[in-house]
């Protein structure tokens, strides 16, 4: 979990009646970067997702990941 972020953004979503909610990348309120400039063809990416269940600003770690890509 390390390296320069490319790019941030921020989702307020609503869970449904299963507590499940969804997003889309790329949909959200950008904080840094800019969606369109991300060099995928490059590889070696990975998305961190941080809640914030109080809907604050005082996020925490719930996972990381890599991109895969789909041939």
């Amino acid at each position: 979990m390390g390296g320069a972020v490319e790019y941030s953004e921020t989702h307020s979503a609503s869970t449904n009646a299963n507590g499940l909610f969804s997003i889309q990348i790329g949909e959200g309120t950008a904080v840094s970067g800019v969606f369109d400039s991300i060099q995928w063809e490059t590889g070696g990416l990975f998305y961190q997702i941080e809640i914030d269940l109080q809907r604050g600003s005082n996020y925490s770690l719930n996972s990381f990941h890599s991109f895969t890509s789909v041939p």
